[in-house]
């Protein structure tokens, strides 16, 4: 999960580098807000598709963490067009260049795209607790029973959730056409008979999806 946030910061700061790439990324998304609207894939009601921009993690909060994920999800496609612009124009120092063909990669691969996902689910579910808890007037109760809720949520999640998050990806990975592994083929560096699939399930899904519960159940312990 580290990495993932490492690489995502990555992405931001080599898209949102000048005002130049930030003015590419705006019509860049104007353009893809527009498509989607003429095949009816977008609402257009009022404050629908608003326009916006890729949002740094300011601070160690989650509240801060969740908003930038946002912002890489909706400006998913707009972010691959400017880095892959970035990556071959000729006229850009060739440092910049491969910063950016090195962020292009990361974000093509499953994997991102997967925990970016996964990701967005889990911090909509821990908002909520964590506004609950920048409350100046909560009292201990409120904030207990904001922790179980949490907690519920998430098991649920982890519990159901893998099957409806996995179509998820793969209906997100071919509308900006990222790769998809054989999942059924063998895990490589597992050395025992493990498919691409199970791995993702067991190591990633489970995994951060545990990591989650436990802080919840430390929070609870504090209280």
């Amino acid at each position: 999960m580290h990495n993932f946030f490492q690489h995502a910061i990555s992405i931001i700061n080599v898209v949102s580098a000048s005002s130049k790439r930030n003015d590419e990324l705006l019509a860049k998304q104007a353009e893809q807000i527009a498509h989607e609207i003429e095949l009816g894939e977008l609402d257009t009601g009022r404050g629908a598709n608003q326009m916006g921009s890729l949002q740094r993690p300011g601070d160690t909060r989650w509240s801060s963490h969740y908003k930038s994920i946002q912002s890489l999800k909706k400006m998913f496609g707009a972010t691959i067009s400017v880095l892959r612009n970035i990556a071959n124009d000729r006229s850009i120092k060739r440092f910049s260049r491969g910063d950016a063909a090195g962020a292009l990669h990361i974000i093509l691969t499953f994997d991102f795209v997967f925990v970016l996902l996964l990701m967005e689910k889990i911090m909509k579910i821990t908002e909520v607790l964590c506004q609950t808890l920048q409350k100046k007037s909560i009292d201990i109760l409120n904030a207990m029973d904001s922790v179980s809720n949490t907690k519920v949520l998430l098991r649920d999640l982890r519990n159901d959730g893998w099957e409806p998050l996995l179509n998820e990806v793969m209906d997100f990975c071919g509308k900006h056409e990222v790769e998809i592994p054989d999942l059924n083929r063998r895990y490589v560096p597992s050395p025992k008979l493990v498919t691409v699939t199970s791995n993702i399930f067991v190591v990633i899904f489970i995994g951060i999806s545990n990591l989650f519960l436990f802080k919840m159940q430390f929070a609870d312990m504090l209280m």
